[in-house]
């Protein structure tokens, strides 16, 4: 809609400035008042997009008052000149809709560096979202500024090396990175077993405590409790997720020893497929493809297969808002910037029916209607995005400088400054064995718990509730299990 305090050039009340003249001259000076006339319009209304059909009959193309209106040859000619010098892009190649730059890219970019200079945020990690629409961009020419020409901007800074894009876009996948060499058979992608052992074996070896029986005999010189697991878990899904099998699916079946429990079922092997990974990976045995990570095309074409990672290594609430664009978006209520939720009181949701992200974790919605209702004058999107940012700071904080020092047993060094020269990818020993450390403390079983201090006589079982997990969250308050994994001391198994 055009601002009603635009000041129209005097040619606007001229009729024949809405027909291209045909003489060269003033053909000259019209084309260079309409190139005007349209970067004035789109600056004072802040418009980035046009799309030619649309805007014939928006007050820029079309003067009521005299009864006249430009043609969309004419303006097609008009938006052609003004690409000439950088100031129109076009999005098809039809040339309906294109980008409208009243400032370049270039000019766009400057100005976000110097407001970064100015502010301390050189060397830091900062959102799209906290440039264009951040409480420190409030007075800036950039504030609301359209997604798609911020993104143009912040290239032209990276191109200088002033910058770091780091997109994920909606690729729901990335490579997995590898700090050890592969050791494939054949050198390219089956996989081997040089030590021999059979995986079940191993297995059972390794959880023998964690039986149904009652009869564990596992210690205790942590000073830990289990609470540290269960979120562990749920720090892993935030930046990790390698649950999609293969496709085709790839499947290495284990043989059941003899004299494994398993045989009672009549099985004589264990499905075992493979998780997903490049299409274009897995042609070749040299070994370079494992670092040629961050390239244009492909990083692994025609080299040793590469695993994917279905969600971004980032702790950016992923596993609450899903992993890309298209995931949130279906995860959004788009009513007072809530998610969606099926309680009707707009609480946790008991039940996954399908439009929840992969790990169903408790929600922000009470982070929301606070602000919402602080400031009244948001909107939806203003809501659900500042809700968003304290809900993913609120998780940094807790994970790095709470969670992650007890995970570790000691204090992580004083953060100075990002380092682009980290990669902050999921390596494929991390997410194969490193992070699994954690399941060797996961309890065999738990009650629950009514108050801190009185345990309710109901047992918990792991081998019951795994594959059962919903009914136990619909049997059982989440605030009676919370209360138990604080009370609950974590076991570390020591083998004799």
């Amino acid at each position: 809609m055009a601002s009603t305090d635009f000041e129209w050039p005097w040619q606007y009340q001229f009729p024949p400035f809405f027909t291209i003249q045909p003489n060269s001259d003033t053909r000259a000076k019209q084309l260079e008042a309409w190139k005007t006339l349209i970067l004035d319009f789109h600056k004072s209304n802040k418009i980035y997009l046009l799309d030619i059909t649309e805007a014939q009959a928006s007050p820029l193309f079309s003067n009521k008052a005299i009864n006249r209106k430009l043609n969309l040859e004419a303006i097609s000619l008009i938006l052609d000149e003004l690409q000439k010098q950088g100031n129109v892009e076009w999005l098809d190649k039809q040339k309906q809709r294109c980008y409208v730059f009243w400032r370049t890219p270039e000019e766009w970019g400057k100005m976000i560096y110097k407001w970064a200079e100015n502010n301390g945020l050189t060397n830091t990690v900062c959102t799209l979202y906290e440039i264009t629409n951040g409480d420190d961009s409030v007075n800036e020419e950039f504030h609301d500024l359209d997604q798609g020409v911020l993104k143009k901007a912040l290239i032209t800074l990276e191109k200088e090396g002033r910058a770091e894009l780091i997109l994920d876009e909606d690729n729901e996948e990335s490579s997995l990175i590898r700090l050890l060499p592969s050791a494939y058979q054949g050198g390219v992608h089956l996989p081997t077993n040089q030590s021999k052992a059979n995986p079940l074996e191993v297995s059972s070896r390794l959880f023998q405590e964690i039986r149904c029986n009652g009869n564990n005999k596992s210690y205790s010189n942590t000073g830990k409790n289990v609470f540290m697991v269960f979120f562990g878990q749920f720090v892993t899904e935030e930046i990790l997720n390698t649950r999609k099998p293969s496709c085709p699916p790839n499947y290495f079946n284990m043989r059941v020893p003899d004299g494994h429990d398993y045989l009672k079922t009549g099985r004589k092997t264990v499905p075992f497929i493979r998780s997903r990974y490049e299409k274009k990976s897995g042609k070749s045995s040299n070994n370079l493809g494992n670092n040629l990570i961050k390239q244009s095309v492909s990083p692994h074409s025609h080299f040793r297969i590469a695993e994917l990672n279905g969600a971004t290594a980032w702790i950016d609430g992923s596993a609450i808002y899903g992993s890309t664009r298209s995931e949130t978006e279906t995860l959004r209520a788009y009513k007072n910037g809530l998610l969606k939720s099926i309680d009707e009181e707009g609480l946790y949701p008991i039940t996954n029916d399908g439009y929840l992200s992969y790990l169903s974790p408790a929600r922000d919605i009470e982070e929301t209607n606070t602000l919402c209702t602080e400031n009244k004058n948001w909107d939806d999107e203003k809501c659900f995005n500042e809700a968003r940012r304290w809900v993913i700071a609120t998780l940094q904080n807790i994970i790095v400088n709470d969670w992650l020092p007890a995970f570790l047993g000691e204090e992580l060094p004083e953060y100075t400054r990002y380092d682009p020269s980290i990669d902050p990818s999921i390596s494929n020993s991390f997410q194969s064995a490193a992070m699994r450390f954690g399941h060797t403390l996961v309890p065999p079983a738990i009650h629950r718990r009514i108050r801190p201090n009185i345990c309710g006589t109901d047992l918990i079982r792991l081998c019951d509730s795994y594959y059962n997990a919903l009914e136990t969250v619909k049997n059982v308050s989440i605030e009676s299990l919370i209360l138990e994994w604080h009370s609950k001391l974590l076991k570390l198994k020591i083998f004799q």
